[in-house]
């Protein structure tokens, strides 16, 4: 290479643009990264690194000569380092990945989070992510210096930054907006003038700057046609998340136990209920079921019960707990299908039926109504959920209609359902102890509250199943007074239990937090009571309808002696009423699901308050396209564009019939046109030659007219304003095919 070509090279306006590109992406990402997943490292001395290796990568790849031998140099040195600091190098990526995990978790559930058994102390610790972060930067830095600086190339710089944004937007994580912004504009700018001739770094330079400004211009734009508060997660995120969150749970199956793995559909449900990833709710509507019922109406779907509240999460009933069910249940079959007790109480002689129809793989968990009746080939397991013997694609459940409010008679199985019930009194009436001031000060402020309101007034007298149900209900009526239905409610920090920061703090919740709250304060009014979650669908007079994932809900159920378990809603009614009014005599719950029991992908809940037919959760209105698509629907339709524009040139320039090929090349001449192109009377008489004579062009003739097209191409991006030229060079900007092509200067 030549001295004018080093100085080029290395010319201060290149390295200045190169350095800008680097730096938004390298620096974008990283702060992406620490921001989203909440990653504890100290910023200022990772920032600087990052800086470091900026200069060093920007340098490396700018110099004409010695990079590869540099780069070796480079790489060696890392690996040198990061094999003298494994352990620290092992630890600091347990942490990070540990952060990222439990990030997810909170938002998703993603089944991947873990606590690293390491015995460093804080500092140690933040060290040990610190170190491995640094080296991240350093091999990141190393990598966008190749495909920036060096290739200035949109593809492999996507490849490089994109797959480090794109969990945040699976889970629906909020993310940094100005770091997206930054990244974004470095695919912006890079897509604009990756077409630039390399053999001309001042002009390409030039073009990098202006292209800057332009590329955060077109975003800011974006930014005000669709607000980032408006963002919500498309299906193909949903479908891709569900996907890894499969393939996590097949692969974590197959390696660690060995066992077979079933679909996760078809797996075995999980009673727990993780609270910390109660979070802002969005739906896309997809439907789960199809649903055919013959009685028409509210119709709750019950799925999973959960049994004991830890502050951060519903388990299920303990190992101990299903050893003393179990013992109870020998001899006695009503006592181990217990959700079966208020049907052999026949208050109904009216039987009706529904069928399920899964939308996706077949399932094992089934879903059913209030009151159902005996149900085939399935077994009600663990005290909380109906399971088939084997996947079904499609099941029907009988049931009985229930009366709003049940009268106490004799039990047809009066003797086994005292049995059952003693176990109940023994594990349903649990509250943490550190739990009961907090829930006795919200009572007391609440009944305060809804006196002067001249709202509920605690219910007094009563028969016995009254006297429970009138209660929950007034529990119900202090949530709706007391706290607001909020289906963007955050997270709730970690240090706080979840139903006191609702009560007390936040005052802002879903049925999630609903019936979560009405769970512990009905026990601690010594009524057994738990958490369940389901669906909510309102069957019109048709009796089929869809039920979509916005339907997904919790609700209360309360233990009534001599009855059984019976539905309670607690979470403030939907603002729109269902568009059929469901029979007086079908149930009255509804129900938020935090995790719906496994079949389909966990859905989460909600919906607004008000009206006095409960709903399951509305989905939000702000639907596809996301924001996401919105920021990168140009970008990735403009490099589509291109790309097809530069395989038509290429098949142009392979083309074997040397006549067609001049008639191709005159179509550009045309185009060229448009910006001022003139056409070469030699180019007419080559085109006229290949188009009316009987002789066919020269393969040197064939190769004058691609040179002659080449020459005007340059001719006429020298004669754009200079706004113009991104346009120009988008559009003409074309390798030649052909070396030995004259080029001009």
């Amino acid at each position: 290479m030549n001295s004018s070509q080093k100085f080029k090279t290395l010319s201060p306006l290149s390295l200045f643009s190169n350095g800008i590109l680097l730096s938004l992406a390298l620096f974008g990402v990283l702060l992406f990264v620490i921001n989203t997943y909440h990653i504890p490292v100290g910023l200022p001395p990772l920032l600087a690194v990052a800086a470091l290796s900026t200069l060093i990568s920007l340098i490396l790849f700018s110099l004409p000569r010695y990079r590869t031998p540099l780069s070796l140099l480079l790489c060696v040195a890392l690996a040198v380092t990061a094999w003298q600091n494994w352990s620290v190098l092992r630890d600091g990526a347990l942490l990070t990945y540990s952060a990222v995990a439990e990030t997810l978790t909170r938002a998703v559930g993603f089944p991947g989070a873990f606590t690293p058994q390491i015995s460093r102390s804080a500092e140690s610790a933040r060290f040990a992510v610190f170190f491995f972060l640094s080296l991240f930067t350093a091999l990141e830095s190393w990598a966008l210096g190749w495909s920036i600086v060096r290739r200035h190339a949109l593809l492999p710089t996507f490849l490089l930054t994109f797959p480090l944004l794109l969990p945040a937007f699976l889970a629906e994580l909020s993310p940094p907006w100005p770091c997206l912004v930054a990244v974004a504009v470095c695919w912006l700018a890079l897509l604009f003038t990756s077409l630039s001739r390399k053999g001309a770094p001042r002009p390409a330079a030039r073009l990098t700057l202006l292209a800057l400004p332009v590329s955060a211009a077109l975003l800011s734009g974006f930014l005000l046609l669709s607000p980032p508060e408006n963002y919500t997660q498309p299906a193909w995120a949903l479908r891709a998340q569900l996907l890894a969150r499969d393939l996590h749970v097949r692969l974590s199956g197959a390696v660690s136990e060995g066992l077979s793995i079933l679909p996760q559909s078809a797996a075995r449900p999980d009673a727990q209920v993780n609270l910390s990833s109660a979070g802002p709710r969005h739906y896309t509507g997809r439907p789960l079921f199809t649903l055919t019922s013959e009685l028409p109406g509210t119709l709750y779907l019950r799925g999973v019960s959960s049994a004991t509240y830890t502050g951060r999460s519903w388990e299920p009933l303990s190992e101990n707990a299903l050893a003393t069910l179990a013992a109870l249940s020998e001899g006695s079959p009503l006592v181990s299908v217990s959700a079966l007790l208020p049907a052999a109480a026949n208050f109904s002689s009216t039987r009706y039926t529904v069928t399920l129809t899964p939308q996706g793989a077949p399932t094992r968990l089934i879903y059913t109504p209030y009151q159902p009746a005996e149900i085939d080939q399935a077994l009600f397991t663990d005290d909380s959920y109906f399971l088939s013997d084997s996947p079904l694609s499609e099941y029907s459940v009988s049931f009985f209609s229930q009366s709003e409010v049940p009268t106490p008679q004799p039990h047809p199985a009066s003797a086994e359902e005292e049995r059952y019930r003693q176990f109940v009194y023994q594990q349903y009436l649990a509250v943490p102890p550190e739990l009961t001031p907090a829930l006795q000060r919200w009572t007391a402020a609440a009944e305060r509250e809804a006196l002067h309101a001249g709202g509920p007034v605690r219910p007094s007298g009563g028969s016995e199943y009254t006297d429970r149900i009138a209660l929950a209900q007034w529990y119900a009526g202090l949530l709706e007074l007391t706290t607001e239905y909020d289906l963007e409610t955050p997270f709730t920090p970690d240090s706080f239990d979840f139903v006191s920061h609702f009560l007390l703090t936040s005052r802002r919740g879903y049925c999630v937090h609903y019936a979560s709250a009405a769970v512990l304060l009905l026990r601690s009014e010594g009524i057994p009571a738990r958490y369940v979650s389901g669906y909510l669908a309102q069957v019109p007079l048709s009796g089929s309808t869809v039920v979509p994932d916005s339907a997904a809900h919790a609700w209360v159920e309360l233990y009534l002696d001599r009855y059984g378990w019976y539905p309670v809603e607690v979470t403030p009614a939907a603002e729109e009423a269902p568009t059929e009014e469901p029979p007086a005599e079908a149930p009255a719950p509804q129900v938020p699901a935090e995790t719906p029991p496994p079949q389909s992908p966990p859905p989460e809940p909600e919906q607004p308050p008000e009206a006095s037919t409960p709903a399951a959760e509305q989905p939000s209105e702000h639907t596809a396209p996301s924001y996401l698509l919105l920021l990168l629907i140009l970008p990735l339709l403009l490099l589509l564009y291109r790309v097809s524009l530069h395989l038509r040139w290429v098949v142009l320039r392979r083309e074997r019939d040397s006549n067609r090929a001049a008639r191709l090349l005159y179509g550009w001449f045309l185009r060229l046109a448009r910006f001022g192109g003139r056409t070469d009377p030699r180019v007419l008489q080559l085109v006229r030659k290949a188009r009316f004579s009987q002789h066919t062009l020269t393969s040197a003739e064939q190769d004058e007219l691609f040179s002659l097209l080449l020459l005007e191409i340059d001719r006429c991006a020298r004669a754009q304003p200079l706004w113009r030229r991104p346009i120009f060079a988008y559009l003409f900007r074309f390798p030649s095919g052909n070396k030995s092509a004259p080029r001009s200067g």
